[in-house]
């Protein structure tokens, strides 16, 4: 994951990806843990994974998917373009493990933009879904 992602502790929230098909799809998680940092301020008395992060998890995971990890001449970087039709379906707790699949629907890599179907459960529980356009990053 480090080897293609440029996120480091503590944005980095992919633990593994258990499959992938570059420019395709991945499958991949992030076990959620009460010693994550965002938790004592979110919410101390009812710990929740937020919103966000959860976007940002499979957003990270898209990277992977988008990214060609043979391509070391460039810089694996990769912004937000867009998020669409995003829907929060449960809460992410401690003790969940938030199992996420993204799905490439579309790459211009002239223009270095991708879209992506995001889903993540817990369980069989659909937890969070969204529409993500990532771009890439331009050299430098």
């Amino acid at each position: 994951i480090m080897k293609i992602l440029p996120h480091r502790f503590p944005f980095l929230l992919l633990d593994r990806v258990l499959e992938v098909e570059t420019q395709k799809y991945a499958v991949g998680y992030k076990n959620i843990t009460m010693n994550d940092n965002f938790f004592p301020g979110h919410f101390p008395e009812r710990p929740l994974m937020p919103g966000v992060l959860q976007v940002e998890a499979m957003a990270q995971l898209g990277g992977i998917c988008m990214l060609d990890p043979n391509d070391t001449a460039g810089k694996n970087n990769f912004f937000f373009g867009g998020i669409d039709s995003c829907k929060f379906r449960r809460p992410v707790i401690p003790g969940d493990c938030l199992m996420m699949r993204v799905e490439l629907t579309k790459f211009n890599k002239r223009f270095g933009m991708a879209k992506m179907s995001a889903k993540g459960y817990v369980g069989q529980a659909l937890a969070v879904e969204a529409e993500l356009t990532l771009v890439l990053a331009k050299g430098e």
